[in-house]
């Protein structure tokens, strides 16, 4: 998966990912790796990107473009970002939240987010 900015045509982060979906929340700060059997909850440091510009390798990026804040061992079927906290249900419909490193299960629903 490649990271791109657009805006300066520079190749941001390369991850040896292959991800199902890809859940932004809104300010652009944080990002959900939905994959097969995992799913990597990622804060985007865009203020050391810009500071580092220069570094940027073409083919990789920065290496410290994305920070991991957490790695949910869940089959996530649908997701959904409120600020830091990262809500979501996961094949067998259960509604979990993170804030953090840490999960919380919030309940039982019959259909995704």
């Amino acid at each position: 998966m490649v990271f791109y900015s657009w805006t300066k045509s520079q190749v941001v982060r390369r991850i040896d990912a292959d991800p199902l979906k890809v859940i932004w929340d809104e300010t652009g700060t944080r990002v959900a790796l939905v994959t097969n059997d995992d799913t990597f909850l990622l804060k985007y440091n865009k203020n050391e990107v810009n500071e580092n510009l220069d570094a940027l390798d073409p083919e990789e990026g920065y290496d410290k473009a994305f920070d991991v804040i957490h790695e949910l061992q869940e089959k996530v079927t649908s997701g959904y970002w409120i600020h830091d906290c990262f809500f979501f249900t996961n094949e067998k419909g259960k509604l979990h939240y993170t804030i953090g490193d840490k999960l919380f299960l919030q309940g039982h629903c019959g259909k995704n987010l």
